[in-house]
């Protein structure tokens, strides 16, 4: 009775028989008195009787019943029973090693459990359950030797990894790396875990860091991290010329893919984005055809499925010109979807409505990105870290502020806290529903924020956003120093949306119109042109490229400044384009700063007038926004 008590429940009979053979008189589990505690429905039966006790299991009939006869077993008592089902189980479920940790825990052996919790952790990593291998890693780390300790502060960090806890597992990666006799990790397996800490670092938007790190690692694969244009676009060519021929004469797969290719793949996915973050264009665009060409054939559909999304990622930019790109796009789609029955990880199953999502976003139509963010809700990667953020970016550029608040609170109950980002969004959707005090007292909590603690990847829509709160309220110098941040980031080839360079031209040019009608008010007309000319010059190193999401304020942003330089007639052609261009764009925050700029500087006859009034009317309304008092600070500065 107290060792069915005491064993996880249902009890296997044969562990009853085992248990109480080794350790008590034999007793034969077809005794009188077994039956009888059946026959009282203190016990009952289960599983299928014959001539042995396999497959049977004893339980309570009730759970009140257990619980009595546990609390009656003296803690000393219980301890030995918990270490006898131990052994038992060692002898009949050697494979079980989860239920052993267990009872050896539950036994007070914590050294012995040790050293089954490894077994234990492996087993629930291959079952997907990261959080319970988590958990077992870090009661084996907490009695491992010195020599065993990197390993498993290495496979605790894979576990994390696989929860989504990037920082946690950015911090077991580098306790695993930092072996100081460095025995346990060298050559390819060491690249390996430093991608990882890589990966996890990107992940929280430590660029910089995880930028040196893939860097190096290239550089350990062979690949030279500085090399000269013309020898980078001799290499890209010839890229090239091999991805035709493999298109044309599909090769067979290879049989494996060695630690070596595996280290390959990794360090070329993750310099993609870090180049493409970076505006390395050329670096993006090498990386993307070396993972193409070797990971077209993988035996691993997860890797072919990334390499098609290699091909989505760097036609991203360009998705709208259309045209001869619309071919390529479509047959990476059409790949994609195919693939997605045939994978199983949550890396690979994202990649297709991630993409889907992304290239909604870039056509300015962020809220037909929504639902393919939704899709990826189940996935725990999906919490945290970029895809987070672009979920955030569709939500409110889509003006689901609301959705965006619950989704936001969502986010940092998984991740324990709110990002400096998420604050500033949540203080300029309370100013512009009119709850300025609100707003303020979030925004005192940026205070102490410095630029370098907030993630790579958040910098320029953190920044930005403080840009539109300052100007909100008045205060063009803050604003100005803010905007001058932004400024390294304008780069005419940061062609790809994530870079931040269109939102650093848009924070640039307002910021600094509206410090030269504060200037020129004060009298300084001198200082105030010298800051016009600064903004066109700000302006002028604008992207080369710029998607529909961008398009219509950077010709926002053109009007501006050809305005605030006398050229109204051309001013106010490019205020008609930037208008044409966000029609039919989702972005009402925009959309509605558009239509207000217009309906200052459109003459009372003009007759779309009334049109433009109605809409900008009708998006308050819809968006519970307050409309702008009085004239925009960016509008005719030297008026």
């Amino acid at each position: 009775m107290e060792l069915a008590a005491l064993a996880p429940e249902p009890v296997e009979a044969e562990l009853l028989h085992a248990t109480l053979e080794a350790y008590s008189r034999p007793l034969s589990l077809e005794g009188a008195g077994l039956r009888r505690l059946v026959g009282l429905k203190i016990l009952r039966e289960s599983g299928a009787r014959g001539r042995s006790v396999g497959g049977v299991r004893y339980d309570f009939y009730h759970h009140r019943i257990r619980e009595t006869i546990r609390s009656e077993i003296p803690a000393t008592r219980r301890r030995a029973l918990h270490l006898r089902l131990a052994d038992s189980l060692a002898e009949l479920h050697p494979d079980d090693a989860e239920a052993l940790v267990r009872e050896l825990l539950l036994g007070g052996d914590e050294l012995r459990a040790a050293t089954y919790a490894e077994a234990a952790a492996e087993a629930a990593m291959s079952r997907l359950a990261h959080a319970r291998a988590a958990d077992l890693f870090r009661l084996a780390l907490k009695y491992a030797g010195r020599s065993d300790a990197p390993r498993l502060h290495v496979r605790l960090g894979q576990a994390l990894e696989g929860t989504a806890r990037f920082g946690e597992a950015a911090e077991q990666y580098r306790a695993g790396l930092g072996d100081p006799d460095g025995a346990q990790l060298r050559g390819v397996e060491r690249t390996r875990v430093e991608l990882r800490l890589a990966h996890c670092l990107m992940q929280v938007g430590r660029l910089e860091q995880s930028g040196s790190l893939v860097e190096r690692c290239l550089a350990d694969l062979g690949h030279r991290p500085h090399r000269s244009r013309p020898r980078r676009a001799l290499a890209i060519a010839w890229l090239l010329v091999r991805i035709l021929f493999c298109d044309l004469f599909v090769g067979r797969l290879r049989k494996r893919d060695t630690p070596s290719i595996e280290a390959r793949l990794t360090a070329y996915s993750l310099a993609v984005p870090h180049f493409q973050f970076t505006s390395r264009n050329l670096e993006q665009l090498e990386f993307a055809l070396r993972y193409r060409l070797l990971g077209t054939r993988s035996p691993a559909a997860e890797v072919r499925q990334e390499a098609h999304a290699m091909g989505l990622v760097l036609l991203l930019p360009f998705a709208h010109v259309g045209g001869p790109l619309t071919r390529p796009i479509a047959r990476h789609f059409r790949a994609l979807e195919a693939g997605a029955a045939k994978v199983a990880t949550e890396r690979s199953r994202a990649w297709l409505p991630l993409l889907r999502a992304l290239y909604a976003m870039v056509s300015g139509r962020p809220d037909l990105a929504i639902p393919h963010f939704a899709e990826l809700r189940d996935l725990s990667a999906s919490q945290t870290g970029y895809v987070a953020l672009q979920r955030h970016n569709a939500l409110f550029l889509s003006g689901a502020y609301d959705a965006y608040v619950a989704d936001v609170a969502a986010t940092a109950h998984h991740d324990g806290a709110l990002t400096p980002l998420d604050i500033a969004r949540l203080a300029y959707i309370e100013r512009v529903r009119g709850h300025r005090e609100t707003a303020r007292r979030l925004t005192e909590d940026l205070a102490r924020t410095r630029p370098e603690d907030v993630p790579w990847t958040h910098r320029s829509p953190y920044t930005y956003q403080l840009v539109e709160l300052k100007l909100l309220d008045g205060d063009s110098i803050e604003a100005v120093r803010l905007a001058r941040s932004l400024q390294p980031r304008i780069r005419r080839g940061a062609i790809s949306p994530t870079t931040g360079a269109y939102e650093s031209v848009d924070a640039v040019v307002r910021a600094f119109l509206s410090d030269a009608r504060r200037l020129a008010r004060a009298g300084e007309r001198g200082e105030a042109e010298a800051i016009i000319e600064e903004a066109r010059r700000a302006l002028g190193r604008a992207p080369i490229l710029a998607p529909p999401l961008f398009s219509a304020r950077l010709y926002h942003d053109r009007a501006l400044i050809a305005l605030a330089l006398g050229r109204r007639a051309r001013a106010l052609r490019l205020f008609d384009e930037a208008e044409k261009r966000s029609r039919a764009r989702v972005v009402p925050c925009f959309r509605l700063r558009l239509c207000e700029d217009l309906l200052e500087l459109l003459s009372p006859t003009d007759p779309r007038r009334d049109a433009i009034a109605e809409e900008a009317a009708k998006l308050a309304l819809t968006e519970r926004l307050v409309r702008r008092a009085g004239r925009a600070p960016w509008l005719d500065p030297l008026a």
